[in-house]
């Protein structure tokens, strides 16, 4: 079994140095919480589980220092479960 998490801080993608109505660009931090198992059933066969996205984090992008909304992204939560069989 294996439990992960994945964060990364918020991040500058643009400084503008021009009059520009936008000084800064980027992306808020996010966290992603990552989850996965396996079971041998028998010798030949194994049962596997995966869990991506846990707690549906999405990704912001600002415009602005004023911290304006740009885009958001929302991937949503996967979940996998397999079947692995070995001759």
């Amino acid at each position: 079994m294996r439990v992960s998490v994945a964060y990364r801080d918020d991040y500058l993608t643009q400084v503008e140095t021009s009059s520009s109505d936008q000084d800064e660009a980027g992306f808020h931090g996010t966290t992603y919480w990552d989850f996965s198992a396996f079971y041998d059933v028998s010798d030949k066969l194994k049962l596997s589980l995966e869990g991506i996205n846990l707690t549906d984090e999405r990704e912001e992008q600002y415009s602005d220092s004023d911290d304006r909304l740009y885009n958001t992204t929302l991937s949503g939560r996967t979940f996998y479960i397999g079947l692995t069989y070995s001759m």
